[in-house]
């Protein structure tokens, strides 16, 4: 799994050297949640999608986008998009109404274009790449999918709670003390 993860990140542009063990370890869930108790749906959603998916996936290689990217739909809706979220976001996309309009797609009470598979994936791939502009290249790619799915604000909040690795590093330095002085924990008393 951990080598068809690399391929997949090298064709999204990532950085493939180095794959957290938490990320193998999230993947493993998903697949295990996929392949189990959600099986039947996502399979569901998939075998409806198939058409879909063929004319989503040209879309995103139209915009030169890679092509397995249109896959996020599966996750944001199941194909599906006769629910909206409790933030207002609906459509196969999941897109917000102040999201939509920004991407050029209508949305009022007598027309809502997150609703059209072909415009909505067109607005879509165009949400991608910005947020891929936004995060730069490399191993960003996935923070700009992971703001797709979860939010700026969320993924920032989420960014925030992660420590500083070189503070890290330097806290866990050992200093040596002045002769004469006994070393206290990670200080030198004064």
């Amino acid at each position: 799994m951990e080598r068809e993860i690399h391929v997949l990140m090298a064709e999204f542009g990532a950085e493939t050297y180095s794959i957290p063990p938490e990320f193998l370890e999230q993947v493993n869930r998903f697949i295990e949640r996929y392949q189990g108790p959600d099986r039947p749906h996502m399979a569901r959603a998939e075998g409806e999608a198939r058409e879909d998916m063929t004319t989503m996936r040209q879309i995103f290689e139209q915009q030169s986008l890679p092509p397995d990217l249109a896959y996020i739909v599966l996750v944001e809706s199941a194909m599906s998009d006769r629910s909206k979220s409790q933030a207002g976001a609906a459509g196969l996309w999941r897109f917000t109404p102040v999201t939509a309009k920004a991407y050029g797609l209508k949305v009022s009470r007598e027309v809502d274009e997150r609703l059209n598979a072909q415009k909505a994936t067109r607005a879509a791939c165009k949400y991608i790449r910005d947020l891929i502009l936004d995060f730069g290249s490399g191993s960003s790619v996935m923070l700009a999918l992971a703001v797709y799915n979860l939010g700026l604000s969320r993924v920032k909040q989420a960014i925030q709670k992660v420590t500083d690795p070189i503070k890290q590093r330097n806290s866990s330095i050992s200093t040596p003390c002045a002769p004469g002085r006994r070393k206290h924990g990670n200080t030198c008393p004064r």
